[in-house]
């Protein structure tokens, strides 16, 4: 236990601004969270009153965490944990004490085991549950709403029971979701959904034709109607890669396409775009989406059945089958020609001579030497100054003035992402920066709340550089609060490197720099300081540049060290200011001593002399040179 207590609505509005951060606010924003490492349900703003089927568990024990969730959406938890950008410098290092204790890794490891022991046994009630119910009437008004037939389904309280089952083709029963008279949807509390979904119909072997994925029940039932395969229903989105997964893996030999839904209105559209990693990562035949004209609306098979009817549907989808498992079982001589046809336009190749007779323009700069058009990342440890440099930067492009105390830089449109800030310290920051009250400060663009990258944020920034021809700089503080968080069991490696890459796509396209702050692990390497960066090698992988700002507590003098591919690798010396930092020059030269430097300038005039003639020009001891 820390020495200290902190309080406990501190923490507790960290909780709500995590749970907003996550789309998943209380929908009373009123009510109060109870921290006391139990597991308690709450209605998510905007599901029907009374639904609760948000849920959250938080202790405070040790180091304050926990996690937060959602059984409509059946995605998992996420976990939380406390920041102490809201704690004094001597509480954060307490509480950092108390995190690395045995007693504090003991409790974590027990919570852990209770957690899993609370999932079996939630699985186990499911299960027994499940066994007991009866089969649901194809009268039930939500079937009758959709137009579909009862397939696998149970009802209980007036409520259609979908059973969830292993997609592993052992079908082993784990949980369900409930689905009302109106359509609201909720999944059994306490079971993660990754990895399970419902079987619709169709019958599977191993030299089965076809397997078809889809979302959400009442489209599968609709693609299980119209074609007659095998199709398997993954309940949300984001579970559409586990089930094909594991299907493709005990079915290796029977082709899998996607049924996606096509969310058009939705920024990212994540039902397409979630089947199309499914099928690129795992090698499917192929994805089927349908498509509706302006006249009509719609996500799914099951809207498009309705809008054109079955036989128009079903023409459309068998046909869009077709094509997708003719391009997969192509001979080996049309595959080829095939993916040679798809490649056109996409790969550009250049002979030699003709590449040194290119003339290209110049490399477009934030801060020139710095900070190139392209993706860039700034690390460091906590408080050491990084988002008092972004800003600075920000400030400077903004206006069109000095950056850093010495480097001119060219006036540009900034948008500066300070997600770990509220607009009263950023006032407060650059009032204290020294900036004249009569700077014309229209072209810096401040946020303090976007969706992550994944949920929209990526798509807005491209939006904000669409209407910003003029635009020069990103400040995106910090990539933790913008980038999906890690899932369970994911490519950690790869994770890192496509949430970077995408942001450097967006920088290419509009020849802008991009700065992402991002934070160090406690760990040091002496031997490169590239593998301090927190997280895999995947970010600095991604990066064009690498900038790693160190400063010692209560010290106003700093290193920054930089490295890219447009750069020259520097190690540079800071000075923290109260108007922002100062670039001084070569870390080492600034670091010597008055002796020092009269010596070397003495050498730059004179020549090479012995340590006897340097002391009787310059007065200096013998020994000290």
């Amino acid at each position: 236990m820390p020495d200290f207590q902190i309080d406990n609505s501190v923490i507790e509005a960290q909780v709500r601004d995590f749970m907003r951060l996550c789309n998943l606010s209380p929908h009373d924003g009123n009510i109060t969270l109870n921290m006391d490492g139990s597991v308690h349900r709450y209605t998510v703003e905007g599901d029907r009153a009374g639904s609760d089927n948000g849920y959250y568990c938080v202790y405070t024990d040790g180091y304050p965490a926990g996690y937060i969730g959602s059984w409509k959406t059946g995605a998992g938890s996420i976990n939380w944990k406390f920041d102490t950008r809201d704690l004094r410098a001597d509480e954060s290092r307490r509480l950092r004490l108390a995190s690395e204790s045995k007693a504090y890794k003991e409790r974590q490891a027990e919570r852990e085991q209770m957690r899993l022991a609370a999932q079996a046994e939630a699985m186990k009630e499911a299960e027994r549950q499940l066994a007991h119910m009866l089969k649901a009437d194809a009268n039930h008004p939500y079937l009758k709403a959709k137009g579909i037939e009862a397939h696998n389904l149970f009802a209980r309280d007036g409520k259609l029971i979908v059973p969830l089952i292993t997609a592993d083709g052992k079908m082993f029963r784990r949980s369900y979701q409930t689905i009302s008279a109106s359509g609201d949807k909720s999944f059994y509390p306490g079971v993660s959904t990754t990895g399970l979904c419902a079987y619709i119909g169709g019958s599977l072997r191993q030299d089965s034709s076809l397997i078809i994925v889809c979302e959400g029940y009442a489209t599968g039932a609709s693609v299980f109607e119209m074609t007659g395969a095998a199709v398997y229903a993954a309940m949300t989105c984001g579970n559409l890669y586990a089930v094909a997964e594991g299907l493709k893996a005990a079915y290796p030999k029977v082709p899998v396409i996607i049924a996606a839904d096509n969310d058009e209105a939705t920024p990212g559209n994540p039902g397409l775009t979630k089947a199309q990693e499914a099928v690129k990562r795992l090698g499917l035949a192929g994805v089927v989406f349908p498509t509706f004209g302006e006249m009509q609306s719609g996500t799914d098979w099951n809207d498009y059945v309705k809008a054109f009817g079955f036989a128009d549907a079903q023409r459309t989808i068998k046909t869009a089958i077709a094509d997708a498992l003719s391009r997969d079982r192509a001979k080996p001589e049309i595959r080829e020609h095939a993916a040679a046809k798809k490649l056109e336009g996409r790969v550009r190749a250049v002979e030699g001579n003709e590449l040194m007779s290119k003339k290209f323009p110049d490399m477009k700069w934030a801060v020139e030497g710095f900070l190139p058009s392209g993706c860039s990342i700034l690390c460091g440890g906590p408080k050491v100054g990084k988002s008092i440099l972004a800003l600075h930067l920000a400030l400077a492009i903004s206006v069109g003035g000095v950056a850093m105390g010495n480097i001119d830089v060219e006036l540009g449109n900034v948008l500066y992402l300070a997600l770990e800030d509220t607009e009263r310290r950023l006032k407060t920051r650059i009032v204290e920066s020294g900036i004249s009250e009569r700077a014309d400060l229209s072209r810096l663009t401040l946020v303090t709340e976007i969706p992550r990258q994944h949920e929209g944020g990526e798509f807005w920034i491209d939006g904000w550089l669409k209407n910003h021809p003029k635009a020069r700089f990103v400040i995106i503080d910090t990539l933790q609060k913008f980038r999906k968080p890690h899932g369970r069991d994911v490519d950690r490696y790869g994770s890192d490197y496509d949430a970077v890459s995408a942001i450097k796509t967006i920088a290419d396209r509009y020849g802008v720099s991009v700065l992402i702050i991002h934070h160090t692990k406690k760990a040091k390497d002496e031997d490169d300081w590239l593998n301090e960066v927190s997280g895999t090698q995947g970010l600095a992988g991604a990066a064009d540049t690498l900038l790693f700002l160190k400063r010692g507590r209560c010290q106003n003098i700093g290193m920054l060290r930089v490295t890219g591919r447009d750069v020259e690798e520097a190690e540079l010396a800071m000075t923290l200011t109260g108007f922002g930092w100062r670039l001084e020059g070569d870390a080492d030269t600034f670091s010597l001593n008055k002796d020092q430097t009269a010596i070397i300038d003495h050498l730059k005039q004179a020549g090479m002399q012995t340590s006897k003639e340097i002391s009787e020009c310059l007065g200096i001891n013998v020994n000290t040179i």
